[in-house]
């Protein structure tokens, strides 16, 4: 049973792409908007690939740095 082509939908908006793949300059985007917003996306670090494993003296360093971090806000807030 031949069913339905998939129709592709955008990465950010999930809106779907109509038309057929020489109308999709932006692709896998619906928009040059969406395109940017992935960009962004990846400029602040939202996405990111993994490093590979690390040693449990990195990750006790990285959750130091994170709860100094914390700290530092927090009284910068005002919630001591």
């Amino acid at each position: 049973m031949a069913g339905k082509p998939k129709v592709p939908t955008c990465l950010v908006c999930s809106q779907q792409i109509a038309g057929g793949p020489s109308e999709w300059p932006q692709f896998p985007f619906c928009s040059q908007r969406c395109k940017l917003v992935d960009l962004g996306r990846w400029f602040d670090e939202r996405y990111n690939l993994p490093a590979g494993p690390r040693t449990v003296q990195e990750i006790s360093e990285e959750i130091e740095e994170l709860e100094v971090r914390r700290l530092e806000q927090e009284s910068e807030e005002g919630f001591d």
